[in-house]
């Protein structure tokens, strides 16, 4: 089982890449390029600012609000960013 390593670990680099894909309107392929990084391994505290807002808007373009928010106990969505 391979390590998986963070954006902010990873470089601008792959983040440029995945932003050019993204300004074509690839949305699923950004998704599957970038799809390693967001597992229960990637410590969100440790990405940048501009990491979370580009995998914020990526979830809203592939699955809307539901994608970027947890149900919480008592039934109230809770904002996962």
């Amino acid at each position: 089982m391979g390590s998986t390593v963070p954006l902010a670990e990873s470089g601008q680099p792959l983040l440029g890449t995945l932003q050019e894909i993204s300004d074509q309107h690839r949305f699923l392929d950004a998704w599957t390029v970038s799809a390693a990084l967001w597992s229960p391994a990637t410590d969100v505290k440790q990405l940048t600012g501009e990491e979370l807002v580009f995998a914020g808007r990526l979830a809203m373009r592939l699955g809307g609000y539901r994608l970027v928010t947890q149900p919480s106990r008592e039934g109230t969505p809770e904002k996962i960013f």
